[in-house]
């Protein structure tokens, strides 16, 4: 056992439990990027399968955390643990951070630079959202124990503050809001991307965007769950971030609907009526969003024809017109 680290003058909280399970996690894992502060390349998922990449070790005393993104919510005392048991790793323009299928080994905060992240479209990757210090990744892959289903690559010189899930899991529990803060901050982030994709909200200023994505909460749902149908006409509107959502008239599908699609379409009709109902295809993250916000919004941006429009489309398909 290594010599514990003796309390300094400006340590206002007691946490000697905790720095004592973060040294046993370091010196029991041989394999962990912190069990090696000070090499200058890391050992990485990509480097074990067999992918030619190099990640830089940074001196955790050259730098300190942005003031931007998700370090605004976190408090002085979790930002310090942050840098203290945080590793710095440098990705050079071109890197593959993580790959889909991957497993998560924790999560990584940006502290400059940009990351691209894409997800697989018809065979092809479609970017959703660059990532730039103040952001954060891994977030919901971390709390809900899932593999990778993006692609993240640099898009430019990018460094990242990566803490692993060894020493997340003790960290969180003795801050837990840390992990409230990353997640909402990673839910405002996914449903910014997600609307900004949607060629609906294209003309809709980012602020209005934004205080309508703050009003929005998310929801996990199994396969099989009925979200609404004509029997349950429901005033939410949902954009589906994960998963698929399969839109049927009686036993008929109609649509099917994945990552960036709405659903409960037919509300912009304004006559109460629902011929489609929505079930649950595979297991989906769904951010729901009050209807009549969302009118009000495409009304006083003079965008709400094209809700309607594609909300008589999805009811033409319904009645199999």
């Amino acid at each position: 056992m290594s010599k514990k680290r003796p309390p300094s003058q400006d340590d206002h909280f007691n946490d000697h439990t905790l720095d004592e399970e973060l040294e046993e996690i370091f010196e029991q894992d041989t394999h962990s990027p912190l069990s090696s502060r000070d090499s200058t390349v890391i050992e990485t998922i990509d480097e074990r399968v067999g992918v030619n990449t190099r990640e830089k070790s940074i001196s955790k005393s050259k730098f300190s955390l942005p003031l931007t993104g998700v370090f605004k919510h976190l408090s002085p005392v979790v930002k310090r643990k942050l840098l203290l048991v945080g590793r710095r790793i440098q990705y050079e323009e071109g890197t593959l951070l993580n790959n889909v299928g991957d497993p998560c080994q924790g999560l990584s905060f940006i502290l400059g630079g940009q990351v691209r992240v894409e997800w697989m479209d018809a065979l092809n990757w479609v970017p959703i959202a660059v990532l730039t210090a103040g952001d954060v990744f891994g977030a919901m892959e971390w709390a809900e124990g899932k593999i990778w289903e993006e692609r993240l690559t640099a898009e430019s010189s990018a460094l990242v503050l990566f803490i692993p899930t060894a020493v997340l899991n003790p960290l969180s529990a003795t801050y837990p809001d840390l992990q409230r803060q990353v997640e909402r901050y990673t839910e405002r982030h996914t449903l910014h991307a997600l609307l900004g994709a949607n060629s609906l909200f294209h003309d809709i200023p980012n602020q209005s965007l934004m205080n309508l994505i703050d009003i929005a909460s998310m929801r996990y749902l199994d396969p099989g769950s009925v979200i609404y149908s004509p029997q349950r006409v429901i005033s939410l509107l949902f954009v589906v971030g994960r998963g698929e959502v399969e839109l049927l008239c009686e036993d008929r599908v109609v649509q099917i609907i994945s990552r960036g699609e709405l659903a409960n379409l037919e509300l912009a009709l304004g006559d109460g009526i629902n011929m489609t109902t929505a079930r649950i295809l595979s297991p989906v993250t769904l951010y729901v969003l009050p209807f009549d916000k969302i009118e009000l919004l495409m009304a006083e941006s003079r965008q709400l024809y094209k809700l309607q429009r594609m909300a008589q489309l999805l009811r033409s398909r319904a009645l199999n017109e």
